[in-house]
């Protein structure tokens, strides 16, 4: 590591260029609304990590509105899908709009920790609990500790329109991630989830007809 490296944290260009190296990607380079990209080929499917750049129109500390642009960094993979399951989980400290859309009412799962740690909510009991009792799935969100992930839909505000067969497994960051440990730890996260999910017939292991921006 630089100097430049330990003072100002490593260039995110190549975070993600080793990152597309490491897990067998592709890199690539994009304009200023998506500055990196790097498409993981996993079975017949695709995990894709970027940064997006969103206008910000709230001051968070003064709660005064201004214009401002915002970093932060994505993980989808779209799935063609067998029914309309969906699901979302974030910190139980941190409830986001990703949660907020499926209402009250939360779902545990058994596991006290993560119970504890994680709100839940989704629209199959049943089937979120099959989902979660992937311990590897489990204990990759704890080692990643923030997390604020969701099943979307086609008609959702949070990124590509999709096709009416698939739905897409994402997360989302509130800043830029230029550490690679995490962004493999997301990459792993998501390849145990599309496993799981084909597993207990939530997702077919094909490949969608979705391209990602």
């Amino acid at each position: 590591m630089t100097l430049k490296d330990e003072l100002f944290g490593p260039k995110k260009e190549d975070v993600y260029r080793q990152l597309a190296s490491d897990l067998n990607g592709k890199f690539l380079l994009g304009d200023f609304y998506n500055p990196v990209k790097v498409d993981v080929p996993f079975q017949n499917w695709t995990i894709t990590l970027d940064t997006n750049v969103r206008m910000e129109f709230i001051n968070i500390s003064t709660g005064n509105p201004y214009g401002g642009n915002v970093e932060y960094t994505r993980v989808r993979s779209p799935f063609i899908k067998t029914c309309n399951f969906q699901f979302a989980i974030t910190n139980t400290s941190t409830l986001d709009s990703f949660v907020k859309i499926f209402g009250a009412q939360d779902i545990t799962i058994g596991d006290e920790i993560f119970d504890n740690k994680f709100t839940i909510k989704g629209n199959d009991e049943i089937k979120i609990k099959e989902l979660f009792s992937n311990t590897d799935i489990r204990n990759l969100i704890l080692e990643l500790a923030q997390v604020n992930l969701a099943i979307r839909t086609k008609k959702s505000m949070f990124g590509d329109e999709l096709p009416e067969n698939v739905n897409e497994i994402f997360f989302k960051a509130e800043d830029a991630i230029t550490d690679i440990n995490k962004l493999k730890l997301l990459a792993q996260l998501f390849s145990e989830i599309l496993i799981q999910l084909h597993k207990i017939g939530l997702a077919k292991n094909d490949k969608p007809n979705s391209i990602l921006t």
